[in-house]
């Protein structure tokens, strides 16, 4: 950029720090990360049916395991999300800006449910009435997230054909 004349490193400097760019460069993958591990098939649903016949002990036994999971994988990288939408902050519109604060707080909520879930499972066996802790608001938030996030995808013309 140095060796660029006013108006060539203006143009330059304008389309690096256009929100498309920004979101492009340091936010879409983990938030298409994050949309994959929140998903409808998330791991509290996957950890039920995996383990509708197992022994109370087989359970406890990969309930640590799978909650390491979620916070070593997606909850890692909407913590990162998080923090790059607060550097970038000012390089988004105000309405750009609140789709990904509404999004990321859809997929926060479910993956936090998730881990409560996962958790609950540590007395199934012993209560057999609580079989299904399925949270149907996680669902809720979860498709109230990604219909923000398909928004804001769309205005910036990133979105993913199957969103």
């Amino acid at each position: 950029m140095d060796k660029l004349n006013g108006e060539e490193a203006l143009k330059a400097y304008t389309k690096y720090t256009s929100p498309k760019t920004i979101y492009k460069v340091t936010m879409m993958d983990n938030m298409r990360s994050v949309v994959d591990a929140t998903d409808r098939n998330d791991k509290s649903i996957d950890f039920f049916y995996d383990h509708v016949h197992s022994s109370q002990k087989e359970i406890n036994r990969d309930i640590k395991p799978t909650v390491n999971d979620i916070k070593n994988g997606p909850v890692y990288k909407l913590s990162i999300l998080k923090d790059e939408l607060q550097k970038h902050r000012d390089d988004f519109s105000k309405e750009q800006l609140e789709q990904l604060e509404t999004a990321t707080k859809g997929f926060d909520y479910s993956l936090d449910t998730q881990l409560k879930t996962i958790r609950s499972y540590k007395n199934i066996v012993n209560n057999p009435y609580t079989s299904n802790n399925y949270d149907y608001e996680e669902e809720e938030k979860y498709n109230g997230a990604r219909t923000y996030l398909t928004d804001f995808e769309s205005n910036l013309g990133v979105a993913k054909p199957e969103y």
